[in-house]
């Protein structure tokens, strides 16, 4: 066999034991892709409440979000009826959908 195919197995082979066993540096917290702090909608209100509506997400009186680091128009939206017990979605403005509700580990608003 040619050696520099036993030297491109060999890399392979490395870096493939590399991610099985440390995997990658990425963040799996998806709140590293989002602004530090919770802020009021604002004049995202509107358009994201329209979106819930449409989406059939309801018991959210209150909303703060975290605006995506990169600027685009993806938000982390935290909702609660009562101020204690919060619900997480995705939503995205440009394009009108919504996931979730997300996991309840991410911060409290306050």
């Amino acid at each position: 066999m040619n050696k520099w195919i036993k030297l491109l197995i060999v890399i392979v082979v490395i870096y493939a034991a590399k991610q099985i066993f440390f995997g990658t540096s990425e963040s799996t917290n998806p709140e590293d892709k989002y602004e530090t702090s919770w802020q009021p909608p604002g004049a995202q209100l509107a358009p994201i409440a329209i979106i819930m509506g449409r989406n059939r997400v309801s018991g959210c009186g209150e909303f703060h979000i975290k605006q995506r680091n990169d600027g685009s128009s993806e938000y982390l939206v935290a909702c609660s009826s009562d101020g204690k017990s919060w619900t997480y979605y995705l939503v995205w403005l440009g394009t009108g959908n919504i996931s979730g509700p997300l996991s309840d580990s991410l911060s409290k608003p306050y």
